[in-house]
């Protein structure tokens, strides 16, 4: 009876090892000892927000849950950051860098392994940069030549480290993972395909985002009619687009930010254009995006913009028009339908000119 007992106690033993966990454990480690009693959060980039916290004590903190849907969460300990695969297992997270040292025996062991070739082509990058500007100190062109043939060379080693590992774990979110950072540069057609093959893509929040922002790109693109949002102007009065859009006149329309240098950088082009071509029709409008009122006042006042200015309080005008990047300069028809986007500088100047030349 007692070999009996004795053979039960390792049958169940060495099934307790071979299970799969029903539920995911983080085991953390923080190597710099001033992290000792800080927070460190664990949040999750389809809710984008934080879901839990624990402590930092003797260097290590601890996270346990248990998940139905695979998701992607980021583990955060004060400028310190770790992506980890949200799935029932053992994973373990060691602080020491950015992103930081994850493991595991299963899904996220292949993250550690992506992550770490993918840092290590960025850091030759950046000592790349870093040596050639003592190198061609003097030689600023020749720098920038040599520079981005090597960036460009880097860029295309760390798309295809990224597509390999995308190959392999079509079925998983470690190839959602993969596909976060370029599934923007796709066109619908090839979101489609992409979806086809990784099911999981069209689960994942930030990518659903991704998608919509594009199909409303599309929506917006040259030759349809404007889409409307409202905001309120400098004097606090509400306004809404259409009060400028579709009215007899073209409208050169600049959504913009005020810690947004490249925006700062296009108001002297806005300026010359509202100065040359006002009296002949042309409507310069300001659509402040992404912003604070009193930040977006300031600017006002700061750089002498003395065309209409709205201010938007949400996201709609961006995600109507699928902007991801600012300055956005679009250009609408008198009939409000779009003429052209992404105008900047030089480019922006010649058209306007090439309409006005015609009237």
């Amino acid at each position: 009876m007692k070999h009996l007992l004795l053979f039960a106690s390792a049958v169940a033993m060495a099934t307790a090892c071979t299970t799969t966990p029903k539920g995911y454990i983080i085991e953390g480690t923080a190597p710099d000892s001033t992290f000792n009693g800080q927070t460190v959060y664990l949040a999750d980039y389809a809710k984008e927000k934080r879901i839990d916290s624990t402590i930092v004590e003797n260097g290590k903190f601890t996270f346990t849950g248990v998940i139905d849907t695979p998701s992607i969460y980021r583990v955060e300990l004060g400028r310190n950051f770790g992506n980890v695969i949200a799935v029932n297992e053992a994973i373990t997270v060691v602080m020491d860098k950015n992103p930081a040292t994850v493991s595991s025996s299963g899904l996220n062991g292949q993250l550690g392994k992506y992550e770490a070739e993918s840092t290590k082509n960025m850091n030759e990058l950046r000592a790349a940069y870093d040596s050639l500007g003592k190198l061609y100190a003097n030689n600023p062109d020749t720098f920038k030549v040599v520079f981005s043939t090597l960036r460009d060379e880097i860029y295309n080693k760390n798309s295809q480290l990224t597509d390999s590992y995308f190959e392999q774990n079509k079925d998983n979110m470690l190839g959602v993972f993969c596909l976060w950072g370029k599934y923007g540069d796709y066109t619908l057609a090839q979101m489609d395909s992409i979806d086809q093959i990784a099911p999981l893509a069209k689960t994942f929040e930030p990518l659903i985002k991704i998608r919509q922002s594009k199909e409303n790109e599309a929506k917006t693109a040259p030759g349809q009619m404007y889409a409307n949002f409202s905001g309120v102007d400098v004097e606090g009065k509400e306004v809404s687009l259409s009060d400028y859009v579709g009215k007899g006149n073209y409208v050169l329309a600049d959504f913009w930010a005020s810690w947004c240098g490249p925006c700062r950088g296009e108001i002297p082009n806005l300026k010359a254009i509202n100065d040359q071509y006002k009296a002949q029709g042309l409507v310069v409008l300001g659509v402040n995006v992404w912003d604070k009122k009193d930040k977006f006042e300031q600017a006002i006042q700061n750089e002498g913009m003395t065309w209409a200015n709205m201010f938007t309080s949400d996201n709609t005008p961006t995600q109507l028009y699928g902007i991801n990047g600012i300055p956005q300069i679009i250009l609408f028809a008198p009939d409000g339908t779009i003429v052209e986007r992404d105008l900047r500088g030089d480019a922006m100047k010649a058209k306007i000119a090439e309409i006005y030349a015609k009237k």
